[in-house]
């Protein structure tokens, strides 16, 4: 069985009001998070809200993540919403 979410120790932890956040735990995408980035223009936002949907931060805290941290998270992600390739 598939990993029902995993955990990402964030490079440089980011603020959530006064919370602190060093871990974030991403849960498996489902076609109501893909919805959620149609509310979004660029492909950034795009991630951008994908992550804050899984990870159920704002997306103001999502962008504060370092490069490392949204490459990790988006990797993660697109595991679930490649296409296979043909061969």
């Amino acid at each position: 069985m598939a990993k029902k979410q995993i955990e990402i120790t964030l490079v440089e932890p980011v603020k959530n009001g006064d919370e602190e956040i060093s871990v974030i735990k991403l849960k498996r995408p489902k076609v109501k998070h893909l919805k959620a980035m149609d509310r979004v223009q660029g492909d950034v936002s795009k991630v951008i809200e994908m992550i804050s949907e899984l990870a159920n931060v704002p997306p103001s805290v999502v962008g504060e993540f370092d490069l490392d941290d949204l490459e990790k998270c988006n990797n993660f992600i697109a595991g679930f919403v490649k296409k296979p390739q043909a061969t």
